[in-house]
């Protein structure tokens, strides 16, 4: 079982994530460009899990995601997940963020947040 953990900044809501419209990538894709304080906090974030991450292999699949998020400032706990999840996704420490079994939140006296995850096994078929 592989379980790491990250302290992050404290992650910006969801209602603030992108810009309004879509916009073209260099490929000429279709994207939702980010707002500029989302594109902050993904650079700090990334730059940190880089230096805290130190060589460990991925996630393989599916994983349990537990989030503790420092209290207040108006922030609304269920929203904080998008951009922690995304940006592990993108530092291919998961493979998807479709793959997460379980997702807590909870609010603590830290600063910023803390990001631990778990794998787990494949769930059961139907």
């Amino acid at each position: 079982m592989t379980t790491l953990c990250f302290r992050l900044p404290r992650p910006p809501s969801v209602n603030n994530l992108y810009k309004r419209g879509l916009a073209r990538n260099s490929t000429g894709k279709k994207v939702r460009p980010l707002t500029k304080t989302h594109a902050a906090w993904r650079k700090e974030a990334m730059a940190l899990m880089m230096v805290q991450r130190m060589g460990t292999p991925p996630i393989p699949a599916y994983y349990h995601l537990f989030l503790t998020v420092q209290r207040g400032g108006g922030l609304d706990l269920g929203n904080c997940e998008k951009a922690v999840s995304d940006a592990l996704q993108e530092m291919r420490i998961i493979v998807n963020d479709k793959f997460a079994e379980k997702i807590v939140l909870q609010w603590g006296d830290i600063i910023g947040c803390e990001v631990t995850i778990i794998d787990c096994p494949a769930p059961m078929p139907n």
